[in-house]
């Protein structure tokens, strides 16, 4: 046995040998990676913090990756063109930093970049001092750098689903433009990041705009994931081209697997840190292959390239093995100034009809959504007594989704829609909380709002529906008695106003309940709290993908609220029956049960 320490080796004689390539420009590369390199490695180990902790080596390997894919061409360009050694010097610079930044520098959270930027400017202070450097790039026709800002387009969000909508931001192109670089010269990247960074959505969006001879599959990886449901779901993109080989169905394009929670599998133990799905993966990348389950002969596997993303927030990590084969970047957090654009673009497409003033006041409404969340977000904490108080950038944005289901029949002043925005809110966000909590909540709204508008807004917070409502209700219910408002088909979403009339009319809706001979039937007094709940349950399934986690005690009424709201929409109810000896093949039993039925009737189905 023979022992090799890495650190013995060491990078430079891989650098070395990729420096060997580079006859052309070896010397000036030389001279770059002695007045950079060799201290940005060494500053980025002693100040910065990286999410996902990466070797000296996987940096370098990255850099070269990110060289070639990008600076390749304009390197040849430069040699071609520049007269001067310097000129050709300084521009070849600018892509040696840019590739730098985003290899060495890749990987650190946001404060590292700051740090990085510094120290940077202290080696050459040769940086505009507007912006950290991250947020520049190169204009391949001037070989300068420009900021990115200038780059992102100014659309209107195209009419689709909420969930399909993608604003162009600083961080959509940057990161884009890195990843398909790499994606499309054969670069496997990691994509890391907290929950909410836009990872997924990213590599969809990356995937659909490949050139016509890439194709997709995503696979979604989570904890109960074997390595023989990753081959399976793998293998039938796959077709057979020979007696051992197989290859993409479509054999003029390559296939690109995107593989999203990358670490989320389950260990095989608490001592070993391996996970047999990513070991699998693995093989596939050293060894282009993996054996047949049947046959056990070996398969070899052609044409595939891997792509991935996981959250780095969750305190998971994957073996160091798998790990070194990925080129990875770390998705930040958007600042709130990217944050402001997305939302604002979408209530101005959403506002283009409403009168002046309503549109004037999307800036202010984003902001003061942005204020209230981030206050939320450090005050309540998640602790193991209360573990949903998890919140991320996907709540806020289910507050906007909400917002979107307004028409302007139904928003007559600005009083009205910051009522409207603030019911949004607090369904999305105090709905969560104990009394006591919301008693904090309200003392923090009530500042904010102070500090916002300049006065108490008392009448932003007031409903017509009662003292103890705490807040205004909008709601899409109707006194239809078909029960078809799934969705598409229910009213006009509005502040309800009238608390007789909403009594009334769930009254009505629950001796229609109670009509039907298929329904069991519900003797139950409709006291405030459960006319609230009926209304946000009833609200969250109105919504695309609108999911929800109702928890209390037993005897509370989630069953028996959940049963009355989804027939209000318009549901059929389906509930799994749960047991002490249920397991996994019960839950799968129960999710095909479900389908069978929704295929088979007219109703949407919702499941409890």
């Amino acid at each position: 046995m023979i022992f090799v320490d890495s650190t013995t080796v060491g990078w430079r004689s891989f650098l070395q040998a990729w420096l060997e390539s580079k006859k052309d420009v070896k010397v000036v590369l030389e001279y770059f990676i002695e007045k950079y390199l060799d201290k940005i490695l060494m500053f980025k180990k002693r100040q910065c913090f990286e999410p996902v902790p990466i070797t000296d080596f996987s940096a370098i390997k990255t850099f070269v990756a990110i060289y070639d894919s990008i600076a390749f061409e304009p390197e040849a360009n430069l040699k071609k063109y520049h007269a001067s050694e310097t000129a050709f010097s300084r521009s070849l610079e600018k892509w040696f930093l840019f590739c730098l930044i985003w290899s060495v520098g890749g990987a650190v959270n946001e404060t590292g970049r700051v740090l990085i930027d510094h120290r940077l400017r202290e080696i050459d202070p040769q940086f505009m001092p507007l912006r950290v450097i991250y947020e520049y790039y190169i204009d391949p026709k001037s070989n300068e750098f420009e900021p990115w800002e200038e780059k992102v387009p100014s659309i209107m969000p195209k009419s689709c689903p909420y969930y399909d909508m993608v604003i162009p931001t600083i961080d959509t192109l940057r990161y884009s433009h890195i990843i398909a670089s790499l994606t499309s010269t054969n670069h496997r990247v990691l994509m890391c990041g907290s929950t909410g960074s836009g990872k997924t959505t990213m590599a969809i969006n990356i995937l659909s705009t490949l050139p016509q001879f890439f194709s997709g599959l995503t696979l979604n990886l989570s904890a109960s994931t074997k390595s023989s449901t990753v081959q399976s779901i793998i293998e039938s993109s796959l077709e057979k081209r020979s007696k051992d080989k197989l290859g993409p169905k479509d054999k003029k394009k390559r296939l690109i697997i995107f593989i999203d929670d990358l670490n989320m599998p389950k260990k095989t133990s608490t001592q070993s840190p391996s996970q047999p799905p990513l070991e699998l993966i693995r093989q596939l990348i050293d060894h282009h292959g993996w054996y047949n389950r049947e046959k056990s002969s070996w398969q070899h596997i052609f044409d595939c390239h891997i792509l991935s993303a996981m959250t780095s927030s969750n305190g998971r990590v994957i073996p160091s093995r798998i790990q070194s084969r990925f080129n990875i970047i770390n998705f930040v957090e958007p600042a709130e100034q990217q944050i402001v654009h997305i939302f604002q673009t979408i209530l101005n497409s959403k506002f283009q009809s409403f009168p002046l003033d309503i549109k004037l006041q999307t800036v202010s409404i984003v902001k003061l959504m942005c204020r209230l969340y981030n206050e939320v977000k450090t005050n309540f904490l998640q602790t193991p007594n209360k573990p949903h108080f998890l919140f991320n950038i996907y709540d806020l944005s289910r507050v906007f989704q909400g917002i979107l289901q307004i028409d302007k029949e139904h928003i007559n002043s600005q009083t009205c829609l910051f009522r409207l925005c603030l019911h949004e809110f607090m369904r999305n966000f105090s709905d969560r909380f104990s009394q006591n909590d919301e008693t904090r909540f309200t003392k923090i709204l009530k500042t904010i709002l102070l500090d916002h508008f300049g006065t108490d807004c008392k009448d932003l917070m007031t409903s017509s529906l009662g003292d103890n409502w705490n807040g205004p209700i909008y709601s899409s219910i109707t006194d239809d008695d078909d029960n078809t408002t799934f969705r598409g088909n229910s009213g006009a979403y509005r502040e309800m106003c009238n608390e007789r009339e909403v009594m009334s009319l769930l009254r009505d809706k629950l001796a229609t309940y109670n009509s039907n001979p298929i329904n069991s039937h519900l003797d139950l007094v409709l006291f405030e709290d459960a006319i609230k709940h009926i209304l946000r349950i009833y609200r969250v399934i109105q919504l695309e993908r609108g999911n929800m986690s109702l928890i209390g005690n037993a005897g509370t009424g989630r069953e028996t609220l959940s049963r009355i709201a989804s027939n209000i929409a318009g549901a059929y109810f389906s509930m799994f029956e749960v047991t002490d000896n249920y397991i996994r093949k019960d839950f799968l039993e129960g999710v095909k049960t479900i389908h069978i039925k929704q295929v088979l009737r007219i109703k949407p189905l919702f499941g409890f």
